[in-house]
């Protein structure tokens, strides 16, 4: 069972993970181009204006997903017993993406549902525009990172409740070869040597011959 919720979240955190890949076209051109020129954040901002003006039900889908890997991360703590460091870990990077989306990425894509392509290639770029667009592309870095974490830690609690299995079905393996072999040693007893008994009667005759 375990197994299959670490497909699950494994699956969910590779969905948005790649969401946030598509926002490369953007990002790179603020981040990763330098000089930032204005035409960079112009297109960059076009392409934000874009975003948010999506179609509610799509928000909904990803919330929705979003909820939905919370609540099968959250599923590995109902047996305390069973919970481990990989848990805790990936709980903590999975908290963290939706805190930064929720504090940061939304609220500043939301800044540009206002904002107008411009006709001709601009010489300047509105100034209160500009800190949004670079803490966007640094807000879907830490997410992509803290995601990434995510799904190395559940390929990690996979591999590692794998080897605890082929540990225990070891131990149980020669712990039933020892229990055979005792078994064994029960229903044959040891036969004294054949050579022991001769002498033995050797003895006896001799001893009955000196009456």
């Amino acid at each position: 069972m375990s197994g299959i919720r670490a497909i699950v979240l494994v699956c969910v955190t590779s969905f948005f993970l790649g969401t946030l890949c598509t926002h490369w076209t953007a990002d790179s051109l603020t981040m990763w181009n330098p000089p930032l020129t204005p035409a960079h954040l112009a297109s960059a901002a076009t392409y934000y204006a874009h975003l948010a003006h999506l179609p509610a039900y799509m928000l909904w889908v990803l919330a929705g997903l979003a909820l939905g890997g919370m609540g099968v991360l959250l599923t590995n703590f109902f047996d305390w017993r069973d919970v481990s460091l990989f848990d805790w870990a990936s709980l903590f990077l999975y908290a963290f993406s939706g805190f930064i989306y929720l504090y940061s990425v939304i609220p500043n894509i939301l800044r540009f549902a206002t904002y107008t392509t411009p006709l001709t290639p601009p010489t300047e770029f509105p100034l209160p525009l500009r800190n949004p667009l670079l803490e966007l592309a640094s807000s879907h870095l830490f997410c992509s990172v803290a995601l990434t974490g995510v799904i190395f830690l559940q390929g990690g609690r996979w591999w590692a409740e794998g080897e605890d299995e082929t540990w225990d079905q070891g131990a149980e393996e020669r712990r039933r070869l020892l229990r055979g072999k005792k078994a064994e040693g029960k229903n044959h007893p040891k036969k004294r040597s054949g050579k022991r008994r001769k002498g033995l009667l050797r003895g006896f005759g001799r001893g009955g011959g000196s009456q």
